[in-house]
């Protein structure tokens, strides 16, 4: 730029040079981009890259009913349970227990309880443990209308279990 500068104040220019810049900047701005020169086989861009998934996000991901995925949330879903079996099976019990909690299905609690606890996950194990402790409660939970406090809270809990795998 020093040279410019020598040259244009050698033709009578009086300012600064910052206020060159400025003005040079404001001009080039205003330019039309140049399609880059790329010789034989046109590039493609590279894929924006991924974003990391929190585990608040994938949990709400699990315990949420796939309907209610927007198409960006079920990509999002079947990506992480594609990566890793594990989360592939929390997502698929958790999706049935909710389901059972919704539809106050009580006869489905045992064969569910027996899946979870011989699930690869600990976490999960360990919520199916917590469930069987309080096996009459739930099972009422699951059974009367009055009693839906007690099943709410296991399936917010159930949701919080994804986030020991991410």
């Amino acid at each position: 730029m020093r040279i410019h500068d020598d040259q244009i104040q050698a033709q009578g220019f009086r300012g600064s040079t910052a206020l060159v810049s400025q003005l040079i900047g404001k001009w080039r701005a205003s330019l039309p981009i140049p399609e880059p020169q790329v010789r034989g086989k046109k590039r493609q861009a590279a894929a924006p890259p991924r974003r990391r998934v929190s585990a608040r996000q994938a949990s709400w991901l699990f315990v949420k009913p796939q309907e209610q995925l927007t198409d960006e949330q079920q990509t999002l879903l079947a990506r992480i349970c594609q990566a890793n079996a594990d989360l592939e099976e929390l997502y698929r019990l958790g999706q049935q227990f909710v389901l059972m909690v919704k539809q106050r299905q009580p006869r489905r609690l045992d064969a569910w309880l027996v899946r979870a606890q011989q699930s690869s996950s600990v976490e999960l194990q360990g919520f199916a443990s917590g469930v069987t402790r309080d096996y009459a409660a739930v099972k009422a939970g699951l059974s009367l209308p009055w009693s839906h406090d007690y099943v709410a809270y296991c399936t917010s809990s159930l949701g919080s279990q994804s986030k020991h795998f991410s």
